[in-house]
């Protein structure tokens, strides 16, 4: 992405990438959790979480969503790539 990590957090643009990505992919936004967002360019490193019927308890009662399945995480990263490849580069934005 061209935009520096100020420019990234500057307005909530966290909030913003978060709920494009997530309408990019036709998923709900409660799966789409950043991990970390660090510059080289700009990298943002995003977790896509499995469906929130598909919950776990742990010890502690509390619920931790799983990881999507493999065939899952292929077909929405053909779908981001199509999109990447085909739309406008702030598609994504955070500016």
């Amino acid at each position: 992405m061209q935009w520096t990590a100020a420019e990234f957090f500057a307005g909530d643009g966290a909030t913003t990438f978060t709920q494009r990505l997530a309408s990019v992919l036709g998923i709900d936004i409660t799966r789409v959790k950043i991990v970390s967002v660090y510059e080289g360019s700009l990298n943002v490193d995003v977790q896509i979480l499995d469906n929130a019927d598909a919950q776990i308890v742990n010890e502690n009662q509390t619920v931790t969503p799983t990881v999507a399945t493999l065939t899952e995480m292929t077909q929405l990263n053909a779908k981001l790539v199509e999109t990447l490849t085909t739309a406008a580069p702030s598609v994504l934005g955070a500016a």
